[in-house]
């Protein structure tokens, strides 16, 4: 009895043992699944962060899952590089095959001075002036339009309009060489820089104006409402 007492004892140690082991690796495999993520870099300077990914290149499409666990797609030609979790790169940006006469196409040395260039203008170029600009013009439409006795719903046409003349301004380049005195005469990292920074004073001109536009209306409810 006690023979067979002691072998239950022992068999049960070793399965004891073993679930733990297999328990540890489990864990362990999951430990690193959730942290093996993958660092996406876009033509735009977007950073995307990521734990699962695919590429068709039937479609030429990327997928990947965002923070909320959503699949979303992005052009394949869109993406310039993915960095692994060990910090290994794999470059898919290729220069075009097919240009018109005349373009100019940005090796990979190159590019990737443009997609520094844009992200940088993503974090730190505000445009704030556009926004206030936007709405001022926008606020102003339906005060301006009923005071004058024309039409209110003309006055949308006003921000509109506005926003297409802040559109075709630029950045300045004078606060931007002052900024990053060390990239002036990188030429791909400067042109990134101010498309990303016209991009975002094009926005902010837009959201600017509807704001402005919305406070306008509400204004002029108390100036011209008997």
């Amino acid at each position: 009895m006690r023979k067979k007492s002691y072998v239950c004892k022992t068999n049960f140690c070793v399965l004891k043992k073993t679930s733990l082991f297999i328990g540890l690796i489990l864990f362990a495999s999951l430990f690193y699944e959730a942290n093996a993520q993958q660092t996406i870099w876009l033509l735009n300077g977007q950073k995307i962060v990521t734990a699962k990914y695919s590429i068709v290149k039937e479609t030429e499409m990327f997928y990947y899952q965002n923070k909320k666990g959503k699949t979303k797609d992005v052009p394949l030609e869109y993406v310039f590089s993915i960095t692994d979790s060990l910090g290994k790169e794999t470059v898919l940006y290729t220069p075009d095959s097919i240009a018109d006469e005349g373009a100019f196409t940005y090796n990979e040395t190159e590019m990737r001075e443009y997609v520094h260039g844009r992200e940088t203008a993503n974090e730190n170029y505000k445009g704030r002036l556009a926004f206030v600009s936007g709405f001022a013009i926008g606020a102003a439409a339906p005060i301006a339009t009923s005071a004058a006795g024309i039409n209110f719903f003309y006055a949308p046409l006003i921000p509109a309009v506005g926003t297409s003349a802040i559109n075709l301004t630029k950045p300045s380049f004078t606060t931007f060489y002052k900024k990053y005195p060390d990239k002036k005469e990188n030429l791909p990292f400067v042109s990134g820089y101010m498309d990303s920074a016209r991009e975002k004073r094009t926005k902010n001109a837009i959201w600017g104006g509807l704001s402005g536009l919305g406070a306008g209306i509400i204004a002029c409810c108390f100036l011209f409402v008997d």
